[in-house]
């Protein structure tokens, strides 16, 4: 294992979580995975979950972490028994240019300023936001109109509901698995939430450029919040060719279901990349395809198969 990690290069098409192979095996479930070459590593669930057992029983509902672990394991053992050649087991969440203190401290920060810059207040740290926003109402106010549309919680479909709305229902689907989370007052609670996916974005694209990676995401919350931050002004070194190559197969894996066809044809013909660049190949640089033009390249592609 330590070959794969040491042996990255900007040369080496690496994907993490990534490109290509979606691998339906129970319940349409997906499985987390780095790509490197042919090789795919697993993440390690038990490392993967381990900050949540730093926390306390008021903080952590610890019988469901438990069950949610003991799945994630079940899952992954299926996958190297039916994938025997393909997968090996990797803590990826450790592969970081920095010790985890140092990161953490970096992920907090920088999510904290990606959150400030959303309002058309200036706010100059997080404790004069609390002064200003005691209420949902307040923070709705102060948001920039086009981020008060993209801030989602639990789906697309929050952006039709007022930001109480949004959070409230966040709160009584997931207040039993924080407990803490109940105790807080609004603006805290908001910026819990809005903290811990900007955290999850800015981790994916230090990931991205550390590693020369490119994310597969399929979660459409996460998706939102990566691009609020490609948008941003927080990463100037996120290029479009990176937001290209997550933003694809993002519509892609929305759009069409490959799971009648076999592991061998998705693996050779679609994945490691191959129909992504057909894609992006497709549109003249500089170009943002819409998810129509997407779905009617990959249409075409497919069809030549």
């Amino acid at each position: 294992m330590d070959y794969f990690v040491s042996h990255i290069t900007e040369d080496d098409e690496v994907a993490f979580l990534a490109g290509a192979v979606r691998l339906d095996i129970v319940n349409n479930g997906h499985y987390e995975y780095i790509l490197v070459g042919k090789k795919r590593l697993i993440n390690d669930p038990l490392l993967k979950m381990a900050t949540f057992y730093s926390g306390t029983e008021d903080e952590i509902n610890f019988e469901y972490t438990n069950k949610y672990l003991r799945e994630c394991i079940q899952d992954m053992l299926l996958l190297l028994r039916e994938y025997t050649d393909d997968f090996y087991i990797l803590p990826t969440e450790f592969i970081k240019t920095m010790d985890g203190d140092e990161y953490h401290t970096v992920l907090v920060k920088t999510a904290e300023n990606m959150i400030l810059s959303m309002f058309s207040v200036k706010y100059n740290n997080v404790q004069e936001f609390y002064a200003e926003n005691g209420s949902y109402e307040d923070i709705e106010r102060n948001l920039l109109p086009y981020i008060r549309e993209q801030l989602i919680f639990d789906g697309l479909e929050d952006v039709k509901k007022p930001l109480r709305d949004r959070c409230a229902n966040y709160l009584k689907e997931n207040g039993d698995i924080m407990p803490i989370m109940k105790g807080m007052g609004e603006a805290q609670l908001f910026f819990l939430l809005v903290s811990q996916y900007c955290m999850q974005a800015i981790g994916i694209v230090m990931m991205m450029k550390s590693y020369h990676m490119i994310p597969f995401i399929r979660n459409d919350v996460v998706f939102q919040y990566f691009t609020l931050l490609f948008h941003s002004s927080i990463s100037d070194e996120f290029l479009e060719k990176n937001y290209l190559d997550t933003y694809i197969p993002y519509v892609v894996q929305k759009a069409f279901d490959f799971s009648d066809k076999a592991y061998a044809f998705v693996r050779d013909c679609i994945g490691n990349g191959k129909m992504i660049n057909v894609v992006e190949n497709s549109f003249e640089k500089g170009k943002i395809p819409t998810p129509k033009e997407i779905v009617k390249c990959v249409e075409a592609y497919i069809k030549c198969f």
